[in-house]
């Protein structure tokens, strides 16, 4: 008997395995002095979709507030990814 049931790796699961794999991120007194490591979980999922859409443009910084709450919700299975 064989098993042909499909395996998907979700884009949820898979964004947490590569936020577990990142380097160290910088301490409080890098972050204190103003460094940014671009290692943050909403950086991480704009460089993902820049490797998967070249032309993806940067958001602007009034606009990272909304991406912040979007990659938790993406992170929890609230958003599929869609906006």
């Amino acid at each position: 008997m064989t098993n042909s049931e499909n395996i998907r790796l979700c884009g949820g699961t898979f964004f947490t395995l590569l936020l577990e794999d990142r380097k160290p991120r910088a301490g409080v007194r890098e972050h204190y002095a103003g460094e940014k490591d671009g290692l943050s979980e909403p950086e991480v999922l704009i460089g993902l979709s820049k490797v998967l859409v070249p032309d993806f443009q940067e958001p602007l910084e009034s606009m990272m507030t909304t991406i912040k709450g979007n990659t938790s919700e993406y992170k929890s299975y609230k958003n599929k990814g869609g906006t």
